[in-house]
C-alpha cells in the first residue's frame, strides 16, 4: 500500500502544477501588504489534497476534462481563506510549519487576505461557467463558516457532545470535501446518481481525515505536523479524543477544564499520559477506518481506471498519515 502522498498524487504531477500556476495567475491584487501576505501562505505549500479530489473524480470520466483545473485551483484558495481566518480566531502561532499569517502580518491583514482569497476562489468557479458547480460551491463555502459559527457555541467542555463534534467536523471539513468531489463528477459529465455518490465518497473520506487530524494534533509535537496542537484546546475546543477520554477516565474533565484556564506543561503531560494509557487512539483511528470503507463503497459503481485507484490510495493515504 502506498503511504506517501507525493507518490500517490505523482500521476497527477502534471495538472497539479497547472493548479499551482493558476493559483499563482490568480492571487495577486496589486496591494504589497496583500500580494505579500498571499506569497507566503502558498509559498508554504500543503498537500493540495482537495485540487487532487477535484481533478481524480473529474478523471473518473476517463480524462480529466478542461475547466478541472480552475476547480481545483478554486478550491486550494477558499480552503487557504478558511485556514488564515481559523489561525486568527485559534491565535495560531503556527501553520504549515512556519509563522502563521496573522501572527506574521496582524489580524488586519489576516482578515482581509481571507476575504480577498474567498473572492477569487468564487469568481473562478464562475469562470466554468457551469450553474450547478457554482451552487455546489457556494454551499460548500457557506457550510464551513456555519461550521465555524457552529463551533463557537459548542465546542467547549461544558456544551460539547459526541453529536455536536460530529456536525462541526462534518459542516468544516467533510461537507467542503464533499463539494469537491462532487464537482468533480459534475465536470466529468456524470449524472445526478453518480454525483451523489461522488458526494458521499467525499463526506466519508472527510469524516476521516478530520477525525486522523484531531487526533495527531494532541499526540504529536508541533514540529512534527507544522502547527501549534495545543492551541485547540487552549482555546477550549475539545475533540473526539478528549471527548472519548473523558468518557473513560474520571478525572480527565477536571484536568482538562484545569488546563484549559492555567495552560501548563505538567497539567500537558498528564493529559498525554491518561492517552496513552487509555485506548482512545485506537478507538479514533478505528472510527475513521469505518468512514474510509462507506467512502470506498461510494466508487464501487465505476469503471476500474488508474484515478479511480488513486482515489483508493488517497483514502487509506488519510488513515496511515502521521502528519
Amino acid at each position: 500500500m502506498k503511504n506517501d502522498l507525493i507518490t500517490i498524487l505523482n500521476p497527477l504531477e502534471e495538472q497539479l502544477l497547472q493548479v499551482e500556476n493558476e493559483i499563482r495567475a490568480h492571487i495577486y491584487s496589486g496591494i504589497p501588504s496583500i500580494d505579500g501576505a498571499s506569497r507566503y501562505i502558498f509559498d508554504q505549500g500543503g498537500k493540495r489534497i482537495r485540487a487532487s479530489l477535484v481533478l481524480l473524480t473529474a478523471g473518473l470520466s476517463g480524462s480529466i476534462p478542461a475547466g478541472a483545473v480552475k476547480l481545483g485551483a478554486a478550491s486550494e484558495i477558499l480552503h487557504a481563506a478558511t485556514l488564515i481566518h481559523d489561525d486568527i480566531i485559534d491565535q495560531s502561532i503556527l501553520r504549515r510549519g512556519n509563522i502563521s499569517v496573522p501572527q506574521k502580518w496582524g489580524n488586519k491583514i489576516a482578515v482581509l487576505l481571507g476575504d480577498f482569497l474567498y473572492t477569487l476562489a468564487l469568481d473562478l468557479v464562475l469562470r466554468v461557467e457551469n450553474n450547478r458547480i457554482y451552487a455546489i460551491m457556494i454551499e460548500g463555502t457557506k457550510n464551513m463558516v456555519s461550521g465555524e459559527l457552529y463551533q463557537l457555541n459548542y465546542s467547549n467542555i461544558d456544551s460539547i457532545t459526541m453529536e455536536h463534534y460530529y456536525k462541526i467536523i462534518e459542516l468544516k471539513t467533510a461537507r467542503f470535501m464533499a463539494a469537491c468531489t462532487k464537482m468533480g463528477g459534475e465536470i466529468g459529465g456524470f449524472d445526478e446518481s453518480r454525483s451523489n455518490n461522488l458526494y458521499e465518497f467525499g463526506m466519508n473520506i472527510g469524516f476521516a481525515f478530520q477525525i486522523i487530524d484531531d487526533t495527531l494534533d494532541i499526540m504529536n509535537d508541533s514540529d512534527t505536523i507544522g502547527k501549534d496542537v495545543r492551541s485547540d484546546v487552549r482555546s477550549g475546543k475539545i475533540t473526539l479524543p478528549f471527548l472519548h477520554l473523558m468518557e473513560r477516565e474520571i478525572d480527565s474533565a477536571a484536568l482538562l477544564r484545569s488546563y484549559i484556564s492555567n495552560p501548563d506543561d505538567g497539567k500537558w503531560e498528564e493529559l498525554m499520559v491518561m492517552l496513552r494509557k487509555s485506548s482512545v487512539v485506537d478507538t479514533c483511528i478505528s472510527t475513521a477506518k469505518g468512514f474510509v470503507e462507506k467512502a470506498l463503497e461510494c466508487l464501487q459503481p465505476f469503471e476500474q481506471s488508474q484515478y479511480k485507484e488513486i482515489l483508493v490510495d488517497i483514502s487509506n493515504f488519510f488513515i496511515d498519515r502521521r502528519f
